[in-house]
């Protein structure tokens, strides 16, 4: 998994790679990752809702430090001050999913987050 996230060019999918890979968790999981993750706790905890989870149980998921700054990288872009590229500002909100590239209308739908990450993954 370290190989193919180091070959990886795009930021948005290699810090997907890394998030999945440190935390052991699904796709669909780290698909469902919103701003709420907990990055005061060392190592980083991520909740997942019930919805999210193959078993329909909550629970927690712990990321590495080097997973966590990846993160946090993918983040700050995600929400840098857009305008002198000319492009639209995303204003951040709690629940936004870390990997899509924009909001969507129903964040509960996981076909529409996974075709979110696919489609956008070339522009990360």
């Amino acid at each position: 998994m370290q190989k193919i996230s180091d070959r990886c060019t795009n930021r948005r999918l290699k810090t997907y790679l890394r998030v999945l890979a440190s935390g052991e968790m699904r796709a669909e999981e780290g698909l469902a990752i919103i701003l709420k993750a907990d990055f005061s706790a060392s190592p980083t905890r991520i909740h997942f809702r019930k919805e999210y989870t193959k078993t329909k149980v909550a629970r927690d998921v712990y990321i590495s430090d080097e997973a966590t700054q990846y993160l946090k990288e993918w983040i700050d872009r995600k929400y840098r001050d857009r305008r002198k590229e000319r492009l639209d500002t995303i204003i951040k909100d709690d629940e936004d999913l870390i990997f899509t590239a924009y909001k969507i209308r129903n964040p509960h739908s996981p076909a529409r987050r996974v075709s979110k990450i696919i489609i956008n993954c070339r522009n990360g």
